[in-house]
């Protein structure tokens, strides 16, 4: 079948039909109601139309009977490719149905295949026009799917929808000779490619065997680097060690001077320390013998102890020196109190000068004599102490014993 026309009949409707049964499709079909002034009325299968009165009073004044069921159509046409060379011829089948009763009335379409075809060659054509003759799959493939997508606006819709193109002999034989010179070529380029590909092979071998070289050497000559880098950073390492070492070294040797000196210091203060409570000891233990003049015992300690005479020295210098002080003192108590006349004063003057003078020249003889020799410092001690004793008495004149 080619074509079909959708409108089945057309009634007008008596003004007596109000006697008459409300209006009902039979199966696949519907029914539109028409009046003037008014809209269209679609009754579908299945549904109730309006009553007699309803009618009258709508003034539908005609019934429009549409075919909705499907129906199979064919048609054939020409599609053009992409070279204009040649055309696609098609073969074009589907299953169409009416989907808008209104608006097969309203646009009166009472012949399908006017309606449809041109649309669908029309999409047909812009696609069959991106594909070359031998590309006729693809072309069919891509018009279902876009036939079957598109909405096409005329009450009318497509179903099972097919094509199948095919071409001309003459067309048939061109494409036939055009893949025989394509097999050709792609064998004469196999061919040529088999050969670039040996040459190829060869020159990247060159290449490789090259870089294989130049690695080789780049690699001796960074080990080269490397090992000399090596045995700089190891002769820069030592030098560095030995720096540290003479570096620790000098710093060891300076604390240990430090420390060296600070032990030096502290025992030269501990010596001092010790030598001063010796000579402490010391004049404390020769100052009474001095005191009591027992120069026996005296230069017995002295044999013992020869190192001592420094100490005696100095012990007998302050014992002098204390009595010098005293004499002084007592000199000047009697010379404040004027209890001397001119002849007593010189007279007690130089006694007083005679007995300081005395005792330290001879009291230093004594002790410097006992450092040498021991018989010596033994016949000196009782000369000493007479000599003391004698100037103790006969030099001091009688005024001033009495007064004493």
């Amino acid at each position: 079948m080619n074509t079909y026309n959708p409108i089945l009949k057309e009634e007008e409707v008596s003004r007596w039909r109000i006697l008459q049964p409300r209006p009902i499709p039979d199966p696949k079909t519907a029914l539109v109601l028409s009046a003037e002034g008014q809209p269209l009325l679609v009754i579908k299968e299945g549904e109730k139309g309006p009553t007699s009165g309803e009618m009258l009073w709508g003034k539908y004044n005609l019934v429009y009977t549409i075919d909705t069921s499907k129906h199979p159509l064919r048609f054939m046409c020409s599609l053009p490719c992409k070279t204009d060379a040649f055309d696609f011829q098609a073969d074009v089948n589907f299953t169409c149905k009416v989907s808008d009763p209104l608006m097969i009335v309203r646009d009166n379409i009472t012949d399908v295949s006017k309606v449809l075809q041109p649309l669908i060659e029309e999409m047909m054509r812009t696609i069959s026009r991106k594909h070359e003759v031998e590309e006729s799959g693809a072309a069919e493939r891509e018009i279902s799917d876009c036939i079957k997508k598109a909405e096409y606006k005329v009450g009318l819709s497509i179903e099972q929808f097919t094509v199948s193109l095919f071409l001309e002999r003459e067309a048939r034989d061109r494409i036939r000779e055009k893949k025989r010179l394509q097999e050709e070529i792609q064998l004469e380029k196999a061919r040529q490619d088999l050969e670039k590909q040996k040459a190829q092979r060869e020159i990247d071998n060159a290449k490789q065997k090259e870089l294989l070289e130049l690695e080789r050497i780049r690699q001796r000559n960074q080990f080269q680097r490397e090992e000399q880098k090596t045995q700089i950073q190891g002769e820069l390492e030592l030098q560095k060690l030995k720096q540290d070492l003479e570096f620790d070294k000098t710093q060891f040797e300076i604390i240990q001077a430090r420390q060296k000196e600070q032990l030096e210091l502290e025992l030269r203060r501990q010596r001092e320390k010790f030598e001063l409570e010796s000579m402490e000891l010391k004049m404390r233990f020769y100052a009474p013998i001095l005191q009591g003049g027992n120069f026996q015992l005296l230069a017995l300690q002295l044999v013992q102890s020869p190192q001592d005479i420094k100490v005696i020295l100095q012990t007998l210098n302050q014992q002098k020196q204390s009595e010098r002080d005293h004499q002084l003192k007592m000199l000047k108590m009697l010379l404040d109190e004027d209890a001397l006349e001119g002849s007593q004063i010189n007279e007690v003057g130089k006694s007083l000068l005679r007995q300081l003078v005395g005792l330290t020249e001879q009291s230093t003889a004594v002790l410097e004599s006992s450092s040498v020799d021991t018989p010596e410092v033994q016949e000196a001690l009782p000369e000493a102490e007479s000599t003391n004793n004698d100037n103790s008495v006969v030099d001091m004149p009688e005024e001033f014993r009495r007064d004493d």
